[in-house]
């Protein structure tokens, strides 16, 4: 909304509106007050919260389906609503939009059947590009139980959506969704170093996590929901594997994406696959990253107490990163790697953030000049600062999941030799085939 109409609308939010009208020209006051008369209207799609039903019941009819459109109907049957917006004379309602943006004006018109009469023929003929995606961001923020899809241009409900890890078959919805591992690179490497880890992020979950944030707690789904532990007890030669993923959001705002991958065993003997560190580093060998391990296996090293980490940046993405060796004791030594990703915002103007992650050209760690060490890592210790589930919370977590295999009582076990642990909870009525597929 542009400057002026913002202080419209805080001249109408204010105990001050007959002495503003005062100093105004008879044609401004009008607007004013007709503006404070949308301002107060119930339900207001541009500038309160309805619900989607007294929406439903104010047009007589709006499609409502898993994916959202923008299509409107006429029911004659529709019990008829009267409001004093009614009574305003087409001119200055008409004034009164000339001071709103069209995608505004498109919401304006969903207050009422007469305001739609008014104003959905200009303001609302099958809105496209940027001004469709305006008019779906800024009528979503009304919708706790939808969200905005960039990659759609339109509206989910909000238990479409599977979250990181979906454990229904085929997962929800279809189409990748902006997925962060796209299946051309990172998850082809991750699943080769990692077998069969299921954890695809998506642009949706992001944008559903940011708009409890902006919107408040009734909307999107808390940083909680996009939790994932999965373990791959391996061979001798395979090692046991542990994929671990949780959330943040940080000052910006901006979220905060922590993935920590172990690999456990005797690591001498593992065969170690192409490892990736994102969607741009990736190593074929662990022995062309030893220059960047942080090796713990010293004699003063101190159990499930772990040393300042030394942070690494991809040059694409600018991803932080740490790798470090720790004893395990009889179960042998583990490779330890730690990424922060930044994700962004989740606004549409701020999706470049989201799309570094995913875009870009495949480097290799072979040599000291395409990785440096970065001292602090800017989006790491932002993490860390937030104090909820630092470094070493995490560190130790998955350390005592793995010592003496005590997944197996803590996780759910899936499939054969594979155990699950979401949004931080068992799932109490998960029924498994260890045959291999698993149902709900």
């Amino acid at each position: 909304m542009n400057p002026g109409v913002l202080s419209l609308l805080s001249a109408l939010s204010s105990t001050a509106l007959p002495d503003y009208c005062s100093r105004q020209s008879p044609t401004t006051t009008s607007c004013l007050l007709g503006l404070r008369d949308v301002w107060s209207l119930e339900p207001c799609f541009p500038f309160d919260k309805p619900d989607l039903e007294k929406a439903q019941k104010l047009h007589g009819g709006l499609h409502q389906k898993t994916d959202f459109s923008l299509s409107l109907s006429f029911n004659p049957l529709a019990p008829a609503f009267h409001h004093r917006l009614d009574t305003l004379p087409v001119e200055l309602i008409l004034s009164i939009a000339d001071f709103l943006r069209p995608h505004e004006r498109a919401l304006l018109s969903l207050c009422n059947k007469h305001l739609r009469a008014v104003l959905s023929r200009p303001s609302f003929a099958s809105p496209t590009g940027v001004s469709r995606t305006a008019f779906l961001a800024l009528f979503a923020r009304n919708l706790p139980d939808h969200v905005h899809c960039t990659l759609c241009s339109s509206l989910h409900l909000r238990k479409s959506i599977d979250p990181p890890a979906s454990l229904t078959d085929p997962p929800r919805p279809d189409g990748i969704h902006g997925l962060l591992s796209n299946d051309s690179s990172w998850v082809l490497s991750l699943n080769g170093a990692l077998h069969t880890v299921v954890y695809r992020f998506r642009l949706i979950h992001l944008q559903l996590a940011m708009k409890r944030y902006y919107d408040g707690p009734e909307h999107g789904v808390p940083t909680e929901w996009l939790s994932y532990i999965q373990v791959n007890q391996g061979s001798t030669t395979a090692g046991t594997r542990l994929f671990s993923a949780d959330a943040e959001i940080l000052p910006g705002p901006r979220l905060c994406l922590r993935i920590q991958t172990w690999v456990l065993g005797e690591l001498d003997c593992i065969r170690m696959p192409r490892f990736p560190f994102c969607n741009h580093l990736f190593v074929n060998d662990m022995r062309d990253a030893n220059f960047l391990v942080k090796d713990n296996r010293g004699p003063n090293h101190i159990l499930q107490r772990y040393p300042r980490p030394v942070y690494y940046r991809c040059p694409v993405c600018a991803m932080d990163f740490e790798a470090r060796i720790i004893p395990c004791g009889n179960d042998g030594d583990a490779f330890i790697v730690t990424m922060w990703l930044d994700l962004g915002s989740g606004l549409v103007d701020d999706e470049e953030q989201w799309y570094r992650h995913v875009n870009g050209p495949v480097l290799w760690t072979w040599d000291h000049h395409t990785l440096r060490p970065q001292g602090r890592g800017t989006t790491a210790m932002a993490h860390e600062r937030s104090r909820r589930f630092d470094y070493q919370d995490l560190t130790r977590r998955n350390f005592n999941l793995l010592q003496r295999q005590e997944y197996e009582q803590q996780m759910n076990q899936v499939v054969e030799r594979e155990w699950i642990l979401q949004h931080n909870y068992r799932v109490p009525y998960l029924k498994t085939n260890l045959a291999g597929c698993s149902t709900q």
